[in-house]
């Protein structure tokens, strides 16, 4: 959360300057003293470069022409250089094959390609803004993303019984797919290196220099400046509140980034559009006044996109920002009924239905294997149960391998597992870390208790502190619990009440979006943490 910066207040004539930015130690400085020019402030810290900070008096200059490519874009960009490389090299390695295909086989043969590359891009984050913007990063997750489409085409090739183009393990044909990396890799590093260019660079302003506002510039901070330019607050409040007294007419504040973020009166708007170019405008819960309605509209006029901030934070997070929402609470309700629906809900539960059926079947000849290990570790049963709190707020018994001592709460109650906990077991540590400890919650599953992907259910200790302290808590109830879900795969296992925060806001996220496709994201991410034993 972005702190006020501590502020010494000392007599100082600023005269007019085109764009103010200076370096050194953290100090805010403000007139005190008559001049010609209105009272300013600057703050003296490294982290606004002279192309990005705000001009103290707007010069007449004209605005440069920006692109200021946003998410979407720069994810379409990165999608259509993505797809010329893997159906050019796709095309090249079928055609290559030795084997005559019909014209209609290849056409399909290459779509399928594509929607396997970008599910599994999508799977892996290919397309997140930390990747896209890291060299290293995105050829790697791209490489990952190719073995991983290379296989399933190949699966989907055979059971299609020779309709489609099918890769063989022939050395020209694995050759082929290696060296294809390498043009991946090249052509992602140079859409890398391009959308960080700095006029293709979002700028960004936040309209509320409030609790919700500096975290809003916290979240967009973390991109580096390579997808944003942060160019400070616009508040009207600040003044009136007492909390930047000091920092009246125009301040600035140092956010948490280290980076010096200015404060200006929303009337400052216009004049730093027409001179400095804003690209979009976040709000942040400012105090609603009708002159921001009015330059927010005439802003718009002008091209300017205006976002509230919860929306640009979900993008960003995959969260709902559960306190941060000010008047806008409703956003963190799915109250909206989808026309899909029932058919969702339908199908999803054929689905839980039939994988419930196929895993235990699958898994039948290690449950003895694991029972035997249970009771020859440690003294207790084999199966431990536990009430969890469901769909509606329904009660029910969720039932798990044991993986602690048969008296780990006798002493403490009810309570977390922590790193290293004393309580597991041996074999019981090995069953959390591959999650073989939820086989036997596909009872719960099967009785329509559970689904395979939902908020994970609490404990009643737990879930009547966690309602009591977060926001929207019980909108989690909307839903079937699940044995994996968007909170489990993004943010992990927790056992703090900040935990417990990120948790909801990735559960009402997920509630918020639920659809087949991120459903079926959410489990293959579970396959990959089971795969690389990254269970707690």
């Amino acid at each position: 959360m972005a702190q006020l910066p501590y502020i010494k207040k000392r007599d100082n004539v600023l005269p007019w300057s085109g764009f103010r930015s200076t370096t050194g130690a953290s100090t805010i400085e403000q007139n005190s003293t008559t001049t010609q020019t209105p009272a300013a402030a600057h703050i003296v810290s490294a982290g606004i470069t002279e192309q990005a900070a705000i001009p103290v008096t707007a010069p007449a200059i004209p605005r440069p022409r920006r692109a200021g490519l946003g998410l979407g874009e720069r994810k379409l960009v990165q999608g259509a250089c993505d797809a010329l490389v893997v159906v050019g090299g796709a095309l090249a390695i079928l055609s290559t094959g030795g084997e005559h295909y019909l014209q209609g086989a290849m056409i399909v043969s290459l779509g399928v390609v594509c929607a396997l590359w970008f599910f599994f891009a999508d799977a892996f984050d290919a397309y997140k803004m930390p990747v896209m913007q890291s060299t290293f990063r995105s050829g790697y997750t791209a490489a990952k993303v190719l073995a991983m489409t290379v296989i399933a085409y190949t699966l989907v090739a055979w059971f299609a019984g020779g309709f489609l183009p099918i890769l063989r393990p022939r050395i020209s044909e694995t050759l082929a797919v290696i060296v294809l990396v390498l043009p991946l890799i090249a052509a992602r590093s140079a859409v890398s290196a391009l959308l960080s260019h700095a006029p293709l660079r979002r700028r960004v302003v936040v309209v509320g220099a409030n609790r919700d506002g500096f975290e809003m510039g916290d979240v967009i901070a973390r991109y580096d400046g390579k997808t944003y330019d942060l160019l400070g607050y616009f508040d009207d409040e600040t003044r009136s509140t007492g909390a930047l007294d000091l920092l009246a007419p125009h301040s600035t504040v140092r956010g948490s980034d280290g980076s010096a973020q200015l404060v200006w009166p929303t009337s400052e708007l216009l004049p730093i559009h027409d001179n400095v170019g804003i690209d979009q405008v976040v709000l942040a819960n400012p105090a609603q006044s009708v002159q921001l309605l009015g330059t927010l509209s005439l802003l718009h006029e002008r091209g300017v996109q205006i976002t509230p901030m919860f929306a640009l934070y979900q993008d960003l997070t995959g969260r709902v920002p559960v306190n941060h929402l000010g008047d806008d609470w409703y956003v963190a309700l799915p109250a909206h009924v989808k026309k899909n629906n029932r058919t969702y809900m339908l199908v999803k539960r054929l689905m839980d239905l039939t994988m419930a059926l196929s895993v235990l079947v699958f898994a039948a000849p290690l449950l003895p294997v694991l029972a035997l290990a249970i009771r020859l570790d440690s003294a207790g049963p084999v199966f431990f149960k536990q009430v969890r709190v469901g769909r509606g707020g329904k009660s029910f018994k969720i039932m798990k391998f044991r993986t602690m001592r048969r008296d780990a709460e006798a002493k403490t109650g009810a309570v977390w597992a922590t790193d290293s906990d004393p309580r597991i077991t041996r074999v019981g540590k090995f069953l959390r870390k591959s999650r073989l400890d939820e086989i036997p919650q596909l009872w719960n599953v099967f009785v329509g208790d559970m689904s395979f992907v939902g908020p994970r259910p609490e404990r009643p200790e737990f879930d009547e502190e966690l309602e009591s302290e977060i926001p929207f808590y019980r909108a989690r109830r909307a839903v079937r619990p699940g044995l994996t879900g968007w909170a489990q795969v993004s943010h992990g296992y927790g056992n703090t009440m900040f935990d417990a925060l990120r948790k909801v806001e990735y559960d009402l996220y997920y509630i918020k979006n639920e659809s087949l496709y991120l459903d079926l994201l959410i489990l293959l991410r579970t396959v990959a943490v089971v795969l690389k034993l990254g269970g707690k």
